[in-house]
């Protein structure tokens, strides 16, 4: 079925021929983010609870805004690609936690502690009647403790692509991944720039919404 096959294996650089051949009408170039998510997830900004989970360790923190920790933003920015890996990976985590409560998973198979169970239960509820809420409709939710693993390795795969994602978000705890069983794999393809505060100090960055549109980023004093 693809060119390139030898030995049971196939050719990552002949699959992507075979593909672009194949489908030229069904490949987009240079899609913008926020849309092909909503395309492609069916969630956006009218999805996200307006108010994020606080916990122990983030009570009176936060003052009820979704953010990001800017020391790893900046480290996210002004290192190379494959140092980026780790603060892209705590940015993410961070953002599933505070919108989802306590999550469990990941590369170490952790477990969720019994006194965090209802809470996290509890959290999910309020997400999905939220949702369901703003679309009139029941709307899905996530219902297991998936999170954003770093890879940078080759995955395993039925039909032996050797694929290699950068990260996945995902539950496989093992040190391979088995491509059909990942959430989402995601390549990052980036070289180091610099960090724009608008003159403001880089601390935690806040990020916004108000009745599901985006209000773009600021930065705490």
């Amino acid at each position: 079925m693809i060119e390139g096959f030898g030995g049971g294996k196939a050719n990552s650089s002949s699959h992507e021929k075979f593909i672009k051949l194949e489908y030229p009408t069904k490949i987009h170039w240079d899609q913008d983010v926020e849309s092909f998510i909503g395309a492609v997830f069916d969630f956006g900004w009218k999805d996200i609870h307006p108010t994020p989970y606080v916990g122990e360790l983030t009570q009176g923190r936060n003052g009820g805004d979704y953010y990001f920790d800017g020391d790893d933003v900046k480290k996210y920015q002004t290192v190379t690609e494959r140092k980026g890996y780790p603060p892209l990976k705590r940015l993410m985590n961070g953002l599933l936690r505070q919108l989802y409560g306590p999550v469990g998973g990941g590369s170490r198979g952790t477990r969720l502690s019994k006194i965090d169970r209802p809470a996290a239960s509890k959290r999910r509820k309020e997400v999905k009647d939220y949702r369901t809420k703003k679309a009139g409709k029941e709307r899905p939710t996530r219902d297991y403790p998936g999170s954003f693993i770093i890879r940078d390795c080759e995955a395993k795969s039925l039909f032996q692509l050797r694929e290699k994602p950068d990260c996945t978000y995902g539950v496989t705890a093992t040190e391979n991944p088995a491509w059909e069983w990942e959430g989402l794999a995601v390549e990052i393809g980036r070289s180091p720039c610099k960090v724009n505060t608008g003159g403001k100090s880089l601390q935690d960055i806040l990020i916004s919404g108000r009745d599901g549109e985006a209000q773009g980023e600021d930065a705490r004093q």
